[in-house]
This record gives C-alpha cells, structure tokens and sequence, in this order.
C-alpha cells in the first residue's frame, strides 16, 4: 500500500474496528445502545473503498494478479455490494470482511524490525519453526484421546441404567448428578468429554466427583488420567515450544554471542577498506608483512586490532597463520576471510580437523621414538663393537703392556712409533688465465 507504514497502520486500524463491530453485531450490542447497524457499517466501508482505490492506482495489475490482493478485492466488493446496494442483507457477505483480520499474522515480520516486540518475534517465529514437531504432537494427543474416549465408555457403561432418575431435577445443582448419556454417550461426546478433563476445565466437579458415587473405579481412573495428560505430556508440548525458542534466541542476531560477532565483522570490514585504499595508494594488489607491520603503526588499525583481541599480537604470526600458499603476500579477501574465521566459533568440520592435525602429529611422534631406539640400539652395538676393536688394538700395539697412562690408548701409541699419521691436505689448485 502506498505511503507505508503509515497508510498500512491505517487500514489496520479499520480492520480492528470492523471486528470489533461484527463482535458487538453478533452479541446484538448494538440493539442494546441504540445504535444502528449500518450506521457503523457505512464508515467501514467507505474506508476500504478508498483503500481499494488508493491501490488500484498505484498497481491495479499486482493487486488484481496475486492471489491475496485479489481476495481482499473480492472481500471488499461483496462488502459494500452487501450495505450499499442490499441494505445490509444477506448479513452473511457483511460478516465476510472478518476474513481481512489475516492480515494481523504479519505481527511476526513486523515484530522482527520493531525492538520493543523482538521477544513477540522469537515465540511466533519459534511456533512456525516447530510446526512439524507440533503437529505430530497433535496427532499423538488425538489418538490417545480417541482410544482412551472409547475405553471410557466401557468403563462408565453410560446405558446401564444407573444413571436414571439423578439428575431430573436441580440438573448440576449438586455434586453427585451427572448426565452420563451426555458425557459418554458416544466416542464424539466421550472424546470432547476427555478435551474437558485434560485441559482442567472443570474435571473435578463436574466429571469425576459426580461419577464416583456410582462409578468410583472409573472415577479414579478418569483423576489419573487427567493428571498424568495435563502435567505430562501437556508438558512436553510446553518443553518444545521452550527449546525451540532458546534455540532461535541463540542464533538470532539478537543474542550477545552474535551481537559481539556483528562488531567484530563491522571492524574487520573498516580494515579491508582500510588496506584497499592502502594498497591502492601504494599501487599494489596484496598485502606483505611490512604492510602489515606499518598499518600497526596506524593508532585506529592498532585499536582495531586490540578491539578484535586476536591470538596471534605480532605482525609476524599473524601473516604466517594467514599465508596458507606460503607466498609472503595476501589479498584483502584472504585478510578479511582468515580473520573472520579467527573470530567465529569453531564447527564442526574445525574440530575433526583439529583432531586429525593431533592424531597425525602423535602418529609422526611415535614413529620418531620408534626409530630413534632403534637408533639407541644401534649405537649400543656400535660401541660394543669399538670397545671390542681397541682392546685387540692395544694387544697388537703393546704385547707387553703400555709403560704409561698415555701410551694405553693404542691410537698415541701407534703415532709415537709412526706407523699412523695424519694425512697431508693437498694443496689449493693453481689457476690460470
């Protein structure tokens, strides 16, 4: 509608006061105050014919085209056929316009724009989101009610006869009267019967206390019945509605989880633009770390960055977790993306990763320990092997033992008496041009 919202307010207002009047119509109020029905009707009217001409005006293909706008037309058309040319009869194609009050299930987009009403928006929201969830719960609660109606007119044996002569006079004047061909007389009055005992309407007095006098063993029955309907599985639906809802609280932008996460991306946006018109500046494509370690320098970049409170403070680590090519550079969509995805909250798909990253390191750990004990091995061997070697060394170079301390290791000894040296390094080639 044109001049929204102010125009939309107004044919609210209209539809409100039309219900209204068709509420007081119905419970002949009007006769009561002396007032006539189409007294109230024409203004009604008349308010919906300038609605419906304001928008033909402005778009009188969309309205006619889709399907709502084209309902409210017809609505309005047989409404104002109705008072004007038909004097008010028949009264059915007046009451008709009680249909336009669909219009107030919008409530839940408005209140989702509207902060005094974002707490309306997340039940509605929650409603609709457990639509599935509540109407297989429907389905349970109606055919346990369907087979515990047909159990209960067994049970009450509403033809029996016990019944006759209780509630002839003074009918509900007292406790113990209760017409049982009317409360359990077939599986539809049964059923609306039980409808009555599990919302707690009156359960007490009017179904269980008159029936305990000649029923007492269904009575009981019934009370339980109630009981574990009402504050059990009634329960459940109340559960539902609640999770729903936190859920939805949880992930609407509302929730201060996500409000800190909105600041958070509004920071890192002002930085991509900040180092856009850097690298524009500079006539650059992407960002290397001495950018990065200069932008630093900058009091609102260093602020930015102390609002995000990374991990990583220095310039170094940050470009070093943020290169994944290894190249020394990053692109300003690389920049934004590695960032956010510091400050979001790891997934799903973040913790198998992470996983996989232990389990190969301890997997890379293990086989490192493995081979280094092999090594230790090795080197055991190895110096049995030596220590083997030079005692039949110092055999072969002092039959008769070493005369000093020194002369025991059969390596001096050996060069004392010139039979091993050192070789002689050869000299450095000789060049020529």
């Amino acid at each position: 509608l044109p001049l929204r919202p102010l125009g939309t307010l107004c044919v609210d207002v209209v539809v409100l006061a039309n219900a209204t009047v068709l509420g007081i119509e119905a419970d002949s109020g009007l006769a009561l105050v002396g007032v006539g029905e189409q007294l109230l009707r024409w203004p009604i009217i008349a308010a919906y014919l300038t609605e419906m001409c304001v928008r033909l005006y402005a778009d009188w293909r969309g309205l006619v085209t889709s399907f709502l706008g084209f309902v409210d037309l017809l609505i309005v058309a047989l409404a104002s056929l109705c008072v004007i040319a038909l004097g008010g009869e028949p009264v059915w194609l007046w009451r008709i316009t009680l249909i336009r009050t669909v219009r107030f299930l919008r409530v839940r987009h408005f209140a989702l724009n509207w902060w005094p009403i974002k707490d309306l928006w997340l039940v509605l929201e929650s409603c609709a989101s457990a639509g599935r969830a509540l109407a297989a719960f429907a389905l349970v609660l109606t055919v346990i009610l369907v087979a515990a109606a047909g159990s209960f007119i067994g049970l009450v044996e509403p033809g029996s006869g016990d019944f006759e002569g209780e509630c002839d006079k003074d009918y509900g004047a007292h406790l113990f009267c209760i017409d049982a061909q009317d409360f359990f007389g077939s599986v539809p009055k049964a059923l609306l019967t039980l409808l009555q005992m599990v919302t707690l309407d009156g359960w007490a007095s009017k179904v269980v206390r008159p029936l305990s006098k000649s029923r007492p063993w269904a009575a009981a029955v019934m009370a339980a019945f109630s009981i574990i309907v009402a504050y059990g599985i009634l329960s459940i639906l109340t559960g539902m509605l609640v999770r729903t809802t936190m859920d939805l609280a949880q992930s609407h932008e509302s929730h201060a989880s996500n409000l800190r996460m909105t600041e958070d991306l509004a920071v890192i946006k002002s930085l991509r633009d900040y180092y856009e018109a850097s690298l524009v500046l500079d006539e650059r494509t992407t960002i290397d770390l001495r950018t990065l370690s200069e932008s630093m320098c900058v009091p609102a970049v260093k602020k930015a960055f102390d609002q995000l409170d990374l991990p990583l403070r220095t310039p170094e680590d940050l470009m070093d977790h943020l290169d994944r090519a290894r190249s020394g550079t990053l692109t300003v969509e690389d920049f934004g993306h590695g960032v956010a995805a510091m400050k979001k909250p790891s997934t799903n798909y973040d913790v198998a990763c992470l996983t996989a990253t232990i389990g190969g390191s301890v997997t890379y750990c293990t086989r490192i320990e493995r081979r280094s004990q092999k090594l230790v091995d090795q080197l055991d061997e190895l110096r049995y092997v030596l220590g083997s070697s030079f005692v039949e060394l110092g055999k072969i170079a002092q039959p008769g033992g070493a005369s000093s301390e020194t002369e025991q290791v059969p390596e001096v000894h050996l060069r004392l008496a010139g039979r091993i040296f050192n070789p002689v390094p050869p000299e450095p080639p000789r060049y020529t041009r």
